[in-house]
């Protein structure tokens, strides 16, 4: 029995054949992108926080520094979604291109 991740009638072996499965791969690179913006929201607003200590001390810049915690993953995680979504596009359609190339059509 053929499952439809096995299908070879479809292109790329029915990995973008319907839409729940076009919707993996952005989901996975959103969240990664997402995670990776933390990372980088972290990083910004303690190093601002102790650039800030070292010169002109604590002021508005250091919050707004902090939000980067809540904006960088936000940011990152919808980049992240478009570029996952362009991705399997790209993927779908070079597998359709190459199914048809497959099937001798024109």
């Amino acid at each position: 029995m053929r499952t439809q991740s096995q299908d070879s009638s479809t292109p790329l072996g029915g990995l973008f054949s319907n839409r729940t499965a076009c919707l993996t791969l952005p989901i996975r690179v959103a969240k990664w992108m997402a995670y990776l913006g933390l990372v980088c929201g972290v990083l910004y607003s303690v190093g601002g926080l102790v650039v800030d200590m070292l010169t002109i001390g604590l002021n508005w810049g250091t919050a707004m520094a902090f939000m980067a915690i809540v904006g960088m993953p936000v940011i990152f995680g919808a980049f992240g979604f478009l570029l996952g979504a362009l991705i399997a596009l790209v993927a779908r359609g070079v597998g359709t291109v190459l199914g048809r190339m497959r099937r001798g059509e024109h």
